[in-house]
């Protein structure tokens, strides 16, 4: 029942055609580049958007310039009559540039995919700062939970292919898996969660 706004740039063309695939009522506006500047028609924009209806605008680039110009503008468009959050299909490393205000993002819901999710102080957590005396970063996390997704299905079966097929959905620290086999191809992980801004923190949408 939302407003939903595309936002893409032109190296993205392909998210912003599977979300109208998905949203065929879904709403469009062209990035404007000048010799200076990467916008939006201001006017344009705010005749798409809906004093009704909550507005989803996903933002679809790799463009630190064009995210953080887009992310000031609808945060500006934010208000107590006009309410606006912002999605991506890919929070690429335009989306972590200092430009961008995190103030912003939080007021905006900011809310993607992403393989990983922020890790509680589970037993793997507390055990790695206790022997290197610091907090494990995403890339400790995933190697941790990869080697222990292994070991405990080859411990249920000798066959990965096969238990990965049996045992479905795992999850660990802080990711979770869930292989499936391509055609003419190998295995992809296909789980991943979704992440969002909120009161300056990033949270898990359960």
């Amino acid at each position: 029942e939302q407003n939903i706004i595309v936002i893409s740039d032109d190296e993205n063309l392909d998210a912003k055609e599977a979300i109208l695939k998905e949203f065929p009522t879904a709403k469009t506006i062209d990035i404007i580049r000048e010799e200076k500047s990467i916008s939006l028609d201001l006017e344009e924009f705010a005749l798409l958007l809906s004093m009704e209806r909550e507005n989803w605008v996903f933002v679809e680039t790799d463009n630190f310039k064009i995210a953080s110009s887009v992310t000031s503008i609808l945060n500006s468009s934010n208000t107590d009559e006009t309410k606006v959050r912002m999605f991506t299909t890919f929070k690429s490393d335009a989306f972590e540039n200092d430009v961008i205000s995190q103030t912003h993002l939080s007021n905006l819901n900011f809310t993607f995919p992403s393989v990983d999710r922020i890790v509680n102080y589970d037993v793997f957590y507390k055990k790695y700062r206790q022997r290197w005396g610091k907090e494990p970063n995403r890339y400790a996390i995933r190697g941790f939970d990869v080697m222990y997704d292994l070991l405990l299905k080859l411990a249920y079966r000798d066959n990965l292919f096969e238990v990965s097929d049996a045992v479905g959905v795992t999850e660990y620290s802080g990711n979770k898996f869930n292989f499936i086999k391509e055609l003419a191809s190998g295995y992809y992980n296909t789980a991943s969660y979704i992440m969002k801004y909120e009161n300056m923190r990033i949270k898990q949408v359960n």
